[in-house]
């Protein structure tokens, strides 16, 4: 009983303690929002910008001064909430801002309030001379891009006309200019003789230069085309005779065959294709033809676009 007696007294008075402490009222502590910038003499676009906050304070709004972006300007816009006492933003653009920090302090059971205030004027400068996106659409090739050797390289075919390419390129600053032989370029619009080297030169807002190099390696296409099967489904699968030597095809076809909708398939050299009447054949789905006049002419297309034709003679037999 002794001890159930002395267990209600100890729990009495850590009560008793509790609401003491809990009725305290902590007092308002003065908010501080100045803050500093590192390296402030030399803020570059496109890197973060560190703001150390020491506060006090209970909270901290952060206004970056960016008018193209969020937490734009105090006190019309919503700022960015801060937790810790470092805030790190990247601005995209160079230019002159004003960053704000607002700093906000509650005591007495909030019945009490301060709130500070702090602005300094950055200037971020854009010397980002670099080529993210290199590529040429008519080519279907993108480019790969060597930045300490400042090289784009990429695989073209020995028979394209390079005479008159147009490149579509991206670079790291939106506000970076680029130019070839002093001609400004613009993204999928201007068109280069890439029979040389390509130059671009590329200028930062700031002034600062990069020249890339375009490296072309050639490939050349294969020649061969030669026809290795020729077939008809109408409604079996009728294979036909190629003789290589004369570059003749043969087909006996039973009487009744509509030859002026055969069904026909085909197989080639590898990288060639097959054609008859502007019709690519494959052996993968068979394409309507009229075979009704001999000879019917196939042509056989290399991967170097040079052609083969043959004359195709279909017959009819009981």
């Amino acid at each position: 009983m002794k001890l159930n007696r002395y267990i209600c007294l100890a729990g009495s008075v850590l009560l008793a303690v509790m609401v003491v402490v809990s009725c305290t009222k902590e007092p308002l502590v003065e908010p501080n929002a100045s803050f500093s910038v590192e390296n402030i003499d030399g803020l570059k676009a496109g890197t973060p910008v560190i703001m150390n906050l020491p506060g006090p304070g209970d909270f901290v709004t952060v206004f970056t001064g960016d008018p193209t972006r969020e937490y734009r300007n105090y006190p019309q816009d919503k700022g960015a909430i801060v937790s810790g006492n470092i805030f790190s933003y990247s601005y995209s653009r160079a230019g002159t801002y004003t960053v704000t920090a607002v700093v906000s302090s509650y005591g007495n059971w909030s019945e009490e309030s301060a709130q500070a205030v702090a602005e300094e004027v950055i200037t971020v400068v854009d010397s980002r001379t670099v080529i993210t996106d290199y590529f040429i659409k008519s080519l279907d090739v993108t480019g790969t891009i060597d930045h300490d050797a400042s090289t784009i390289s990429f695989l073209m075919s020995s028979i394209e006309d390079r005479t008159s390419l147009i490149a579509r390129f991206f670079t790291a600053s939106p506000d970076a200019k680029v130019y070839v032989e002093g001609v400004e370029q613009y993204s999928d619009s201007t068109a280069n003789d890439f029979t040389d080297p390509v130059l671009y030169e590329v200028v930062a807002p700031d002034g600062s230069t990069q020249v890339y190099s375009t490296d072309i390696t050639f490939f050349y296409p294969s020649d061969e085309k030669e026809l290795l099967t020729f077939g008809l489904n109408s409604p079996e699968v009728i294979e036909a005779i190629i003789d290589e030597e004369t570059k003749t095809v043969t087909i006996l076809a039973p009487v009744g065959t509509n030859l002026e909708r055969a069904r026909v398939v085909a197989t080639s050299s590898p990288l060639s294709r097959v054609t008859v009447q502007g019709k690519t054949i494959s052996d993968e789905r068979a394409k309507t033809v009229d075979l009704s006049v001999n000879p019917t002419i196939i042509t056989v297309i290399a991967e170097d676009l040079t052609e083969q034709d043959y004359e195709l003679t279909t017959t009819l037999a009981e």
